[in-house]
């Protein structure tokens, strides 16, 4: 009997793609050598959004399977494996910056180290003041992120835990409120993406709308027209479609596919869910294949890693950061930065976040292992296995 597995390589090729627009934001030290290729890089920072969405589908899902398979949903269970997932990768960095910190070979301001550590960071991104944010907070900005993920693992466990009936319908609602709120607070000057723009109350939304998707697919009905009618490539022309006409009737011109994402990044954001969970639905899609091509998951499996190790190697893309250690100097320049960072990604994936995550397994076992590299159960690694999803 194949063994059910929650792991979907297709997933850690949309997470490659995901950290690869990130670092190509973060890197400015040079430029490179194609027209085209630069512009995609000015707009690489639609990452973040697809690493949303991934978090948003996934998670839910992996929710749902354990509360089908078990009879309840365990939130112990949950957290334990969350936070072995999460924190231990995220301290080690937090304490290889503190104690750069402390000898003065970087600056950042310990109120944003604080922040960071303690999971409210997206509450004090402030871009406005450009200086101020990147002088002093650019090696722990990036946990705005972090951060913003963590409040919605609990938000999602309150939500799974006190909604047992209808939830596609009250997440909905849920969703319409934040949305037409969000908009409420834009047309009278609450809302600012220099100054709110990272909070949880507006970022949320982008995270729960995968969820929402994912609650979808729970229905027998809406399941058997999703297979049907989204399709990867179908999904793809669609969206782009309706980003050029929405482009046309709030600008009156067409702006092109790389001004597209960068005009219309929360529209991406809701896009990304669908693409992920086309891809999910049509394992033997061109592009599902395309996605699990060997290097893409590779990446895609130390990408939190790189994610992580990415803002104190590209350091050089912020002028105002201030930098004195020289040998951090030097894996700040091109390309020895990816170098440096690839290094720095497998030391923390295989010796810190790997070994981790098999313990967060071990202490709480998922209804469906994932990676074959996590898996602590008792039976044969000969096995093959199925996606849980088309099980």
């Amino acid at each position: 009997m194949r063994q059910k597995t929650g792991y979907l390589p297709s997933l850690d090729g949309w997470r490659a793609l995901a950290v690869i627009g990130v670092v190509l934001t973060h890197d400015q030290g040079g430029k490179f050598p194609f027209h085209v290729l630069e512009r995609f890089r000015d707009i690489g920072f639609v990452g973040v959004d697809l690493f949303f969405a991934i978090s948003g589908v996934l998670v839910t899902w992996r929710i749902l399977e354990d509360e089908k398979t078990r009879g309840s949903f365990r939130i112990k269970s949950f957290y334990v494996r969350r936070f072995f997932r999460i924190q231990p990768a995220a301290w080690t960095y937090l304490g290889v910056l503190a104690i750069l910190m402390l000898c003065g070979a970087l600056q950042e301001k310990w109120s944003r180290w604080f922040g960071a550590l303690f999971l409210f960071r997206n509450f004090q991104a402030h871009w406005a003041n450009r200086v101020a944010e990147l002088g002093l907070g650019w090696f722990s900005a990036h946990f705005w992120t972090l951060s913003l993920e963590e409040h919605f693992y609990i938000l999602l466990s309150i939500f799974i835990l006190t909604v047992r009936r209808n939830r596609a319908a009250v997440l909905f609602i849920l969703l319409f409120g934040l949305i037409v709120g969000q908009q409420i607070a834009i047309r009278h000057g609450l809302f600012s993406d220099d100054v709110s723009g990272g909070r949880t109350y507006w970022q949320i939304q982008y995270l729960f709308f995968g969820a929402f998707l994912s609650i979808l697919l729970q229905l027998e009905w809406f399941r058997q027209h999703a297979v049907r009618w989204l399709r990867p490539w179908l999904v793809f022309v669609a969206g782009f479609l309706f980003l050029e006409v929405h482009s046309y009737v709030a600008n009156a011109h067409l702006p092109g596919p790389f001004n597209l994402i960068g005009e219309h990044s929360s529209n991406i954001a809701y896009l990304f869910a669908f693409c992920v969970v086309a891809t999910m639905l049509h394992p033997g899609s061109w592009t599902t294949r395309f996605l699990e091509l060997s290097p893409l998951r590779f990446i895609g499996r130390i990408s939190y890693s790189l994610y992580l190790w990415q803002q104190i190697v590209f350091h050089s893309s912020s002028p105002e950061t201030v930098v004195r250690w020289r040998p951090l100097v030097w894996a700040g320049g091109r390309p020895q930065n990816y170098l440096v960072l690839f290094a720095l990604a497998l030391l923390s994936y295989f010796c810190i976040e790997k070994p981790f995550v098999r313990l967060g397994h071990k202490l709480a076992p998922p209804s469906t292992p994932g990676h074959r590299d996590l898996d602590v159960s008792s039976l044969p690694r000969s096995a093959p296995a199925i996606p849980s999803l088309m099980a």
